[in-house]
């Protein structure tokens, strides 16, 4: 591993939002300009990645394989203690042909592993960390990252071993990713017998969920493309310890005269503009972790719920908001269920997509949105376009000011930054979400993914849990199908499966409300 100090907390955004155990912070931006734009996830039209053209110059050399402050801190800050990495998970049908052996399976994957060129890579440090850590040429292969377990499990064991992914972090000075098989699981939703199932742990600092679609394409598509990632420069042949030392000690000068020049604007246009803080201290439940350095590591439980969202598109509501409805419904009831108080500030995150046209703030190009989830307004479908409201406002209120924090804080030169993220950890961490979600909008319709002939019946991706929130959601989804994985602390939700079949119903009776509204509406 590194020797690198690894930090927790993004400095670059004023509301720090901290994902990894304990103490993690959000990815951040390197600077462009015209300032970016921003989008709510899953709200836009889709892009196929894979087939998009390089949104940037050719960036080669050694500054073009410099790490943007956001990405380098996703690799600054994955720990044993606060693993941010994040996994990609696919689930195959085995039918009459039954479970493939491992043969034919590592055959499909090695056929497949030259689109994934560009993750071959891993991180050098520069010495002294006068400059960003740079990325090099890899030369892992594919039996090196990938174990396959052809023994009979069921798909709550598998959901488990997922889980272990997030007790040992990549170590980004060797490889970037790893992939793991079973190929006899029982019980996977929406299966019709013993299903095949693949997840992939992946850096942050590397993939971001933009890339699910391209990544499955290019090892399950039927036209497999190799994989384009937005923001990621070339990586050198080999590493340059000295060339490195040399430009950051070079442009060590100009990056601080930069970084406070941006701090100082920042400063004066936050007094100017004398708008509400679009991020608030909101009451504490109990799926808020208190900072506390002594608590035991804990494994997060992952559970899926696949609802069908059949006559709820087009309604009005982005699926984000149709999901961010159902988890504030499932979050209420389980706090009540519990004997626990609802708070009406009830909020959740959201990790909003910033676009990037001339593709300089590299692969982690997100900001922290903080959604209100109003569980005083009872009828779900009300309580949805309530929530598709504030979504959209927040993403029109803070495009300005994300902007310049996003500036800011990625304008830090990395000579400084490794201590300044161990000075945030330590600052006490207040209370603005119960939960957290992400989004990932699937491209295909009809997705024609297969492995080994046995094909795709769904995937979806998990984060890890935050240092100050015990529950976070992902959702992947396409036209009508939507896959919801919950991750949960074990000592912030003790009762996970009843959560799990609390958030199931909740999204069908949002589904549900959505669809008899809209026909209500019409004359």
């Amino acid at each position: 591993m590194s020797s690198t100090p690894r930090g927790t907390a993004g400095l670059h955004d004023t509301n720090p939002v901290r994902f990894g155990r304990p103490g993690s912070g959000p990815a951040t931006a390197r600077p462009a300009a015209p300032r970016p734009r921003l989008s709510i996830a899953s709200s836009e039209p889709p892009i196929k990645a894979q087939h998009l053209p390089a949104p940037y110059p050719d960036r080669s050399g050694m500054l073009g394989a410099r790490l943007s402050i956001g990405d380098a801190t996703a690799y600054l800050m994955s720990t044993p203690d606060r693993v941010t990495d994040w996994v990609m998970y696919w689930v195959f049908d085995n039918g009459p042909a039954g479970a493939p052996s491992a043969i034919e399976l590592t055959e499909h994957l090695t056929s497949r592993v030259g689109h994934l060129d560009v993750l071959n890579r891993h991180v050098a440090d520069v010495p002294g960390h006068l400059g960003n850590p740079y990325w090099v040429a890899g030369t892992t292969s594919l039996s090196a990252r990938l174990q396959i377990d052809e023994t009979p499990t069921t798909w709550s064991a598998a959901l488990a071993a997922m889980a272990t992914a997030f007790d040992r972090p990549l170590d980004l000075q060797e490889t970037t990713w790893r992939l793991t098989g079973y190929t006899h699981v029982s019980g996977a939703p929406g299966a019709t017998g013993p299903s095949t199932l693949l997840f992939a742990q992946v850096s942050h600092a590397v993939l971001v969920g933009a890339q699910i679609e391209g990544m499955s394409q290019a090892l399950f598509g039927a036209d497999p493309a190799p994989l384009h990632i937005a923001g990621l420069g070339k990586p050198l042949a080999r590493p340059r310890p000295v060339r490195a030392t040399l430009l950051g000690a070079a442009r060590l000068p100009y990056e601080i005269v930069r970084w406070q020049a941006r701090h100082a604007r920042h400063a004066v246009a936050q007094t100017r503009r004398r708008r509400p803080p679009l991020v608030t201290d909101r009451t504490p439940t109990l799926f808020n972790i208190a900072p506390d350095p002594d608590r035991p590591v804990e494994r997060p439980q992952i559970r899926v719920v696949r609802p069908d969202l059949t006559g709820a598109r087009g309604r009005g509501v982005t699926v984000t908001a149709l999901g961010l409805t159902a988890v504030s419904i499932a979050v209420q009831r389980y706090l009540r269920a519990l004997d626990q108080n609802c708070p009406d500030d009830l909020a959740g995150l959201v990790l909003v997509a910033v676009g990037d046209p001339r593709g300089v703030l590299g692969v982690n190009r997100v900001n922290a949105a903080q959604a209100d989830l109003y569980p005083g307004v009872v009828d779900p479908a009300a309580r949805a376009r309530a929530i598709h409201a504030a979504l959209q406002y927040t993403r029109r209120s803070q495009q300005d000011v994300a902007a310049e924090r996003i500036e800011t804080g990625a304008a830090t030169p990395f000579a400084v930054y490794p201590k300044l993220l161990r000075r945030v950890e330590n600052l006490p961490t207040p209370s603005r979400w119960a939960t957290a979600v992400t989004s990932v909008r699937r491209v295909g319709e009809h997705a024609d993914w297969s492995v080994t002939r046995r094909p795709y019946v769904f995937g979806g991706h998990a984060i890890n849990v935050g240092t100050d929130i015990g529950l976070v959601h992902s959702f992947v989804g396409g036209k009508d199908d939507l896959t919801v994985s919950a991750i949960a602390a074990p000592s912030v939700v003790t009762q996970i499966d009843t959560y799990a079949d609390l958030l199931g119903e909740a999204f069908t009776e949002v589904v549900t409300a959505l669809r008899t509204a809209r026909v209500a509406r019409r004359p």
